[in-house]
């Protein structure tokens, strides 16, 4: 056994005495697996997420709009025989119900 009489001995901490357990908060999800993995997922990355799906769907705005009236100029989805294309007007309309969806956060 090796002599240690001669090294500083200090202390040691006093343990944790206090309430211990799962929060409230954490309790609440307990149900659910998925809800749980959603509960301990930082904040900062939910918000990252929400960024950029709110980027990603401003940067597609002019595609949404383009695929829908080439849906129309199938025939798949057109309700006027006589005409399947969009017009002008109706195309900006198209890009204007795009830019008012809500943003995710």
């Amino acid at each position: 056994m090796e002599d240690d009489s001669g090294r500083l001995h200090l202390d040691h901490a006093s343990l944790y005495d206090g309430p211990y357990g799962p929060i409230r908060a954490a309790m609440a999800y307990a149900t659910s697996p998925l809800a749980m993995f959603y509960f301990f997922l930082p904040k900062e990355l939910w918000r990252k997420i929400a960024e950029e799906t709110n980027r990603y769907r401003l940067e597609s705005i002019h595609e949404i709009a383009e695929d829908s009236e080439s849906e129309d100029d199938s025939g798949s989805s057109s309700t006027d025989e006589e005409d399947p294309h969009l017009s002008d007007g109706e195309l900006e309309l198209v890009y204007d119900d795009c830019a008012e969806q809500e943003e995710v956060l």
